[in-house]
């Protein structure tokens, strides 16, 4: 791009302060060779990459990629992956720096920088520039050629075109790690090679093919052949970015077919040492005897993904294009194949321009049978054009016209459709999934994704999504799963978990008010609240969950100023409760309420406070408790649920003291009234100077709440208005007691329960 007159006279200035570092620093011989180099290293940057930077640093840059690359012999490729320190390199980076001078080639920044993201490594700067060299006999550079060519007629030599690259890339202060990525770079620009060296060649090989192919008579319909030979030129046909080749005998071992190495047939990334040559095809080994079977099947062509992600051009699943190799008697005696990748042309033009795709469409179409001029027929050719290419090539005729009828299907009805298809060989499934535009979000991807792949036992998970001006988002996802373990799955069931995944919270929470209360209340209810609560509720909480809460706030008014929900979760085994507390206005500080529920024998794990503004602007809010039993007994909490709410209600409102015998209420399932008597006697008690302090009797009571719930039932059979009095009931009572207290070991326990009991045995009919 053409700098501006400013920009260029910037970008000057910039080169020129490195050159003149290097006019004074290194020694005269080396001046103008480093200054052409500097020049040409630099003259591609962006001035803003370059801006603010110390002279000092781009100069050490320059000149660490300058040593790096003075001595290269033909053909190699040199690289480096450090942290620049003042000291050691004489210059400084924030970030990891990696330096690379290599032979020109496609690919190199693209593949690179593919590697950098697969190590989740983010790319901050990068220089490519290529140079013309000229070097002696031992790899030293003697000359920077001009970036043109035509400047350089006259010079002696031949230069050779070089790739300088750099770098900066996130900081990284594991040694072991740089050494690692440098290993890792030096593997895929050995792949960059091989691919570029052999491409020519591989383009041969298909060559070669068609026309071995053409002269054969095969056990296949001529229109198949037909089809797969005009497929095999479109490929050639600069539609294919040959990545890999290599030629395989079938043959039985041990009573099982094999794929063995051809040796010397592989070429770009399939090239093999001497220590392949004769092995097998270690993919189709992993495959299931039942699904290697088709190794055999009369067909020509095996069209499939690799599990093999491509190090070169694109990070995508390489394409496994496979020619089956026949004997004179038809039979299948192995394979050349081809790995690739797809051209922009396989996903842009029309499926009708595209050998075998073709094919299926005018297949599906005319199985369809809709009329040519009719919606239906247009909406069926829209689906096909903006299918997936990748599956396409892979779904068999009938395969693909049962997908297109139900999406089309689906279009029509607005609701989610899922389909999906195990590849060939087992080791992919495709899942399509078609959800109304106006509910997909990024969150749904991730549940519909969760879905899939713990359905799936699924390893890894890609996907791409289509946004048009269709009703409908497409999610195209593609999981690798385990080719020997081939796991059965349900589309119709992983559908309906993703309809439901689909429902939003709010959704939810108004058919959860409708089930609970009848439409015309639950939509006034989900009027006032479908906005008012919090993510972090909505986190927590189901919808029908927050339905009940809301018929709680409802009810809290001046006579109710709180209401209450204790509850122990089905899911969780162990001792723990819940308990909800609502309220209006401001809440009640922490504070306050967790004293008074660890003096009712309670150890509050956690708290998790909700404000909540409805549409009127009522505020209320909701805080839960995660709680266990201080005492260690098991709580029937359903027996003991209302008489702990009408408790903690008293004590809120001031009604209750908030001490130590409120842990009756739980451990001797008391009422708040009955605790209040137990009070009165402690304090009646004290009054008669007792020897042991209140905390101790609070103590006594809730060891013994056995006792403790005798001496009240004793108490109301002498004196309840509502029971009838009998002696025979009170000495039953007073026995059961007496041989309660023979098994209280500790002597103040003993004297505190008997003053208890002699008291209760001592009191007159009062006004209780």
């Amino acid at each position: 791009m053409p700098m501006s007159k400013a920009r260029e006279h910037e970008h000057a200035h910039i080169i020129e302060g490195v050159t003149n570092l290097i006019a004074e620093r290194l020694p005269g011989d080396e001046v103008a060779l480093v200054q052409q180099f500097a020049r040409q290293y630099y003259a591609a940057s962006l001035v803003e990459d370059l801006h603010g930077r110390p002279a000092e640093d781009l100069y050490g840059a320059m000149l660490a990629q300058w040593r790096l690359g003075r001595r290269r012999r033909a053909q190699q490729t040199l690289v480096r992956v450090y942290n620049p320190d003042v000291e050691q390199h004489g210059w400084q980076s924030t970030h990891s720096v990696v330096e690379v001078t290599t032979d020109d080639a496609p690919f190199l920044v693209d593949s690179l920088s593919m590697l950098f993201v697969r190590n989740e490594l983010k790319t901050h700067l990068v220089m490519h520039p290529v140079m013309r060299v000229n070097r002696n006999a031992k790899g030293d550079v003697e000359q920077v050629c001009p970036r043109d060519p035509q400047a350089s007629r006259g010079q002696t030599g031949t230069p050779v075109v070089e790739a300088v690259l750099h770098f900066e890339i996130d900081r990284q202060a594991d040694e072991a790690f740089l050494d690692k990525l440098a290993r890792d770079i030096e593997e895929v620009l050995e792949d960059v090679r091989f691919v570029v060296d052999d491409w020519a060649p591989m383009r041969t090989k298909i060559k070669e093919i068609i026309p071995l192919v053409e002269a054969q008579t095969l056990p296949i319909e001529k229109e198949e052949k037909a089809e797969a030979l005009a497929f095999l030129r479109w490929m050639e046909n600069h539609h294919f970015t040959f990545i890999g080749f290599r030629t395989y005998d079938l043959v039985e071992e041990n009573g099982e077919d094999v794929l063995r190495i051809v040796p010397e047939s592989g070429l770009g990334i399939l090239r093999e040492s001497r220590k392949e040559w004769g092995k097998t095809s270690q993919s189709f080994a992993h495959i299931p005897p039942s699904l290697r079977k088709m190794a055999r099947a009369h067909t020509l062509l095996v069209i499939t993904k690799s599990t093999s992600v491509s190090t070169v051009h694109r990070p995508v699943h390489l394409d496994h294009i496979g020619v089956k190799r026949y004997n004179d008697k038809g039979e299948v005696i192995g394979e050349w194949r081809f790995l690739g990748l797809y051209g922009s042309a396989a996903y842009s033009a029309r499926p009708l321009d595209i050998p075998i795709l073709r094919h299926k469409v005018n297949y599906v179409i005319d199985k369809a049978g809709y009329p040519e001029a009719g919606h239906d027929r247009k909406a069926l050719q829209h689906i096909l054009d903006t299918f997936p290419r990748d599956d396409m090539f892979q779904f068999t005729e009938e395969e693909l016209l049962d997908v297109a009828i139900g999406i089309l299907q689906v279009r029509e009805r607005h609701k989610l459709g899922l389909f999906m298809r195990r590849d060939l060989f087992g080791r992919f499934v495709t899942a399509l999934v078609y959800v109304p535009r106006d509910r997909y979000d990024t969150q749904i991807r991730h549940r519909m994704q969760e879905i899939l792949m713990r359905a799936l036992e699924g390893q890894r998970c890609e996907f791409n999504i289509q946004l048009s001006e269709s009703p409908l988002a497409r999610v195209h996802f593609i999981i690798r799963t385990q080719p020997d373990k081939l796991i059965d799955y349900d589309t119709a069931e992983l559908q309906a978990l993703m309809s439901e995944a689909l429902v939003s919270w709010q959704d939810g929470l108004l058919n959860a008010l409708h089930n609970q209360v009848g439409e015309a209340r639950a939509t006034h209810l989900y009027e006032q609240y479908n906005d008012a609560f919090p993510h972090a509720y909505h986190d927590d909480y189901t919808p029908r969950v927050a339905a009940q809460d809301i018929l709680r706030l409802e009810s809290i008014d001046e006579s109710h100023q709180l209401a209450m929900h204790l509850y122990q979760p089905p899911e969780i085994e162990n001792e723990l409760l819940r308990f909800k507390v609502f309220g209006r206005q401001q809440a009640m500080p922490l504070s306050d309420i967790m004293p008074m529920l660890e003096r009712m024998g309670l150890r509050v794990l956690s708290a998790r406070p909700y404000q909540i503004t409805n549409r009127n602007g009522r505020q209320f809010w909701i805080t839960e408790f995660d709680m266990l039993p201080a005492f260690g007994i098991d709580i029937d909490v359903l027996k003991v649920k209302d008489i702990f709410q009408q408790a903690f209600a008293r004590i809120c409102s001031g009604e209750m003291e908030s001490d130590g015998f409120n842990r009756l209420v739980l451990a001797a399932e008391l009422e708040w009234r009955e605790v209040a008597v137990l009070r009165a006697m402690c304090k009646y008690l004290l009054q008669t100077r007792m020897p042991f302090s209140q905390a101790y009797m609070e103590n006594t009571l809730a060891t013994h709440p056995d006792i403790a719930r005798h001496l009240v039932a004793l108490f109301c059979a002498r004196f309840s208005i509502n029971t009838p009095q009998t002696s025979e009931q009170v000495n039953e009572l007073t026995a059961t007691i007496e041989e309660a207290l023979e098994q209280v070991a500790n002597l103040d326990e003993d004297r505190i329960l008997r003053n208890f009991l002699h008291l209760v045995r001592a009191m007159l009919r009062t006004n209780y």
